[in-house]
């Protein structure tokens, strides 16, 4: 039987505004595809750009930034 790699445990910085459903769900995508490198993220900051979803983060193995293209370059977080 395949096992899958468990999706690493995130804490999202306190000083972060509230995210919509839409940017925590990218923010879940991100953290997810460092499945299987890190157990855990704390994730520090999340911004748009002209084109992107930026989510920078800090795990076991140093800082990580991870920018995802936005389907609504309009968004908010």
């Amino acid at each position: 039987m395949i096992v899958p790699t468990p999706t690493p445990a995130y804490t999202l910085n306190p000083h972060l505004d509230d995210l919509d459903a839409q940017t925590t769900a990218a923010v879940e995508r991100c953290v997810a595809s460092l499945a299987g490198h890190v157990r855990s993220v704390l994730v520090t900051a999340v911004s748009i750009t002209e084109r992107h979803l930026v989510v920078e983060m800090e795990t076991s193995l140093g800082p990580v930034l991870i920018l995802e293209l936005l389907d609504d370059p309009g968004a908010a977080v």
